[in-house]
């Protein structure tokens, strides 16, 4: 079984930043998201998270909170 991370983003309002997943997705196509995805062989959950928020929307954050 795969590891697989989300990230949930919150802004100052209260709304949740949501992704689509496109007709070819693999998993879940054309659904709405958290951002996230597997974790590679050997990397660190809050690593692969970070690299996740990045690959999917360009946003370099430094300060997510794990729950």
């Amino acid at each position: 079984m795969k590891s697989v991370v989300m990230v949930g983003l919150v802004d100052a309002r209260g709304w949740v930043l949501l992704q689509e997943r496109d007709a070819q997705a693999p998993i879940e196509p054309d659904t709405w998201c958290l951002i996230g995805g597997g974790v590679e062989a050997g990397e660190a959950p809050e690593t692969a998270a970070y690299r996740e928020l990045e690959e999917e929307t360009g946003i370099v954050c430094d300060d997510l909170v794990s729950l």
